[in-house]
């Protein structure tokens, strides 16, 4: 070889290149020639930043290849530069202890492998942090891979080959898409699958359709990820949402409602359709302490089974937990309700039977309603207590005055629609006073009492009786002419009788006094009209013979008697 160029005195370092009569002017590639001491005495021009790097060493890199390459033959050999650059070296033994050296420049192939690895195995970082498992199917939807670390409790190699529907749970919605035989890209598919122990798994799946080169569908490629534990918890969360609501909701209608009826209607119906049952019954006790359903939400029940739900219910005494049951095909759970003075009701839900019965859930949430409805329930109690004290006469138990003519505006009413007759009877008691006066106010008002008992025992149920204060009574007698009217002021009067016995002398026996208006709706009368007439008759009673009855002139006689005054 025959060795052209110029020397650089100051760096050392030298720009060869070869005979052109060689053949290997303008090579491309690095080729040089060293000699027995690893010194570069021709090169390529494209070997010349590997010269330069060689001449700058100090480890004899050059020097170590070429007394290898003599020892045992040619060889290829990475040289890594103390620039970091590395170079793919063959070294070739020539005569005289020298070498040829042909090599290229790998450290940009080196680095773009190095770089395609630390991306795939960033990819795959990616892949399994973002995700439980990686799968591919074929068109046939059979596992073709699945990742190292297995799925669903099974090793990968357990899955390959099977199919991917045979994996789905019961639970699953057979109408959504299966991801593993979709045609298209799709996201946040859920699908319930069973795991290698039955358990059912949620997964959510992403995933691609796979085509070949000829545009054929031939499988799909996704992630899963577990959302299992995710989806109890909001399953959890959303129950105590839902509770929360109920309570709340509850609440709000024990402040709102004015009308018993509306609140225990809502509750029911909350409560009934929270816990996705199809009959729920709200029971109360009365002054026995017997349960007695008040409201229900749901479809009607059949005898037998509302039957066995009452002696259910009753049986339960002062047992505060919540029972759960089973009456024919039914689910039943019961709870009783309390308030500070002990129970006052129930709460009962019925369902159909289900593989999944009642949970600690549902047993949490009808407990936490229980507790709300006996504050209702009490209130609703002080309530009506409040309303009977206001319409009734404390001493007899009667109808007071404010009740009777309530009651006496709708019967007057009824009977005008109806064309229906009626009778208002007044009674007031002969020589009362003298009772109080001789035997004392503790006597006068057991009279007051036997007299009441006289009037509710021998009145129907229908008609109304009342205490208007003192010792003044009225009755209201429905559909009834004025002979039967009369007929049971006589049977008042007799059975009355016994009241003597009270009298505060011989003298002055206790009587009552008894005036009878008999009503036509046909004559024009008002209901002011028709009390007056009573009050009167009762007065004549009392002047013509006490202990007697007397009866009213009819409405137009009356008026035509008070005109012609």
């Amino acid at each position: 070889m025959v060795m052209t160029g110029d020397i650089d005195p100051d760096v050392h370092k030298a720009v060869l290149k070869l005979d052109e009569a060689k053949g290997l002017s303008g090579f491309p590639g690095i080729v040089m020639v060293a000699d027995h001491q690893g010194r570069i005495i021709e090169a390529t021009e494209a070997a010349v930043v590997l010269q330069v790097g060689l001449d700058e060493d100090t480890s004899g890199i050059m020097a170590g290849l070429v007394a290898r390459a003599h020892g045992t033959g040619p060889m290829n050999e990475p040289v890594t530069l103390s620039d970091g650059s590395v170079f793919d070296l063959a070294v070739l033994p020539l005569g005289q202890g020298g070498a040829l050296v042909i090599g290229r420049a790998s450290s940009i192939d080196r680095n773009l492998r190095d770089a395609l690895i630390d991306s795939r195995q960033r990819y795959k970082d990616f892949v399994e942090c973002s995700s439980d498992f990686a799968w591919e199917t074929d068109a046939m939807g059979s596992f073709v891979f699945i990742s190292p670390r297995g799925a669903l409790g099974y090793d990968a190699g357990d899955l390959a080959g099977r199919a991917a529907r045979d994996h789905l749970h019961e639970r699953n919605d057979d109408t959504l898409p299966l991801p593993f035989l979709s045609l298209v890209p799709r996201e946040g598919v859920q699908i319930w699958m069973r795991a290698a122990d039955g358990a059912a798994t949620l997964l959510d799946i992403a995933c691609v359709p796979l085509y070949d080169q000829a545009g054929r569908w031939t499988g799909a490629r996704g992630v899963c990820r577990d959302i299992t534990e995710q989806w109890e918890r909001d399953q959890i969360l959303a129950k105590v949402r839902q509770r929360e609501r109920l309570i709340n909701g509850m609440i709000d209608s024990i402040r709102d409602a004015t009308d018993q009826n509306e609140l225990l209607d809502h509750a029911a119906k909350a409560t009934g359709e929270a816990l996705k049952a199809r009959v729920c019954t709200i029971y109360r006790t009365d002054r026995k302490g017997v349960m007695a359903p008040v409201s229900r939400h749901g479809e009607a029940l059949d005898k037998a089974l509302s039957f066995s739900l009452c002696e259910a219910v009753n049986r339960l005494g002062d047992d505060r937990r919540v029972t759960s049951l089973t009456l024919g095909g039914d689910e039943v759970m019961i709870v009783v309700t309390r308030h500070r003075r002990g129970v006052n009701g129930a709460l009962c839900v019925v369902r159909d039977k289900s593989p999944e019965p009642w949970n600690g859930e549902d047993q949490g949430l009808i407990a936490s309603v229980a507790g709300q409805l006996g504050v209702a329930i009490e209130q609703i109690a002080i309530h009506e207590s409040l309303i009977h004290q206001s319409l009734t006469d404390e001493l007899t138990g009667l109808n007071n005055r404010r009740a009777f003519m309530d009651a006496l505006r709708g019967r007057f009413g009824q009977a005008l629609r109806s064309g229906r007759t009626g009778a208002l009877l007044y009674l007031d008691l002969d020589n009362f006073k003298l009772v109080n006066d001789v035997h004392g106010h503790q006597r006068g008002d057991d009279v007051l009492k036997d007299l009441a008992g006289i009037l509710a025992t021998q009145t129907r149920v229908n008609d109304v009786v009342a205490r208007l204060g003192g010792d003044e009574f009225a009755l209201w007698l429905d559909e009834v002419g004025q002979n039967d009217a009369v007929t049971k002021a006589l049977e008042l009067l007799e059975a009355s009788t016994i009241l003597e016995a009270y009298s505060g002398d011989s003298d002055h026996p206790l009587g009552v006094s008894i005036g009878i208006a008999a009503f036509d709706p046909e004559s024009g009368e008002t209901l002011e009209q028709l009390i007056a007439r009573a009050d009167a008759a009762m007065y004549l009673a009392k002047d013509a013979d006490k202990a007697g009855c007397a009866v009213a002139p009819p409405a137009a006689e009356a008026d035509r008697k008070e005109q012609d005054q």
